[in-house]
């Protein structure tokens, strides 16, 4: 089946446009392992954003698919860390479920920016 000039047309942007939305996404990921090292005091954002492009880069190059798989199941394993934790801090439940049913909305700055980091994914 062959499309028409116009449906041509519209194909080309509609792949040009997902061709952009992957790549702003991907590049706000290379952003946040950037900014979560940042809050580690482990350097600059930009230097981190860059390397974790470069590491994953190469990987993905030079490496099979089973080393890239290890890799990312070891980096999977360390958010058990998040569980871990549950063990060792005190966690006021009832205040939890209720600010989670509940939410207090706010118009500032870093509240608006975690809301759209949060979201980001789901766009």
């Amino acid at each position: 089946m062959r499309l028409g000039r116009g449906w041509r047309i519209v194909v080309g942007l509609l792949i040009g446009a997902l061709i952009v939305a992957n790549s702003l996404n991907i590049a706000a990921d290379l952003v946040a392992v950037g900014v979560g090292m940042h809050l580690l005091h482990a350097g600059p954002t930009a230097l981190w954003a860059v390397l974790a492009g470069v590491m994953i880069m190469v990987l993905l190059v030079s490496g099979s698919f089973s080393t890239i798989a290890r890799v990312f199941k070891v980096l999977c394993a360390a958010l058990l860390a998040y569980v871990a934790v549950l063990l060792f801090v005190k966690v006021p439940w009832v205040a939890l479920i209720f600010n989670t049913v509940v939410p207090h909305i706010r118009f500032s700055r870093a509240y608006v920016g975690l809301l759209v980091g949060v979201h980001r994914t789901t766009i």
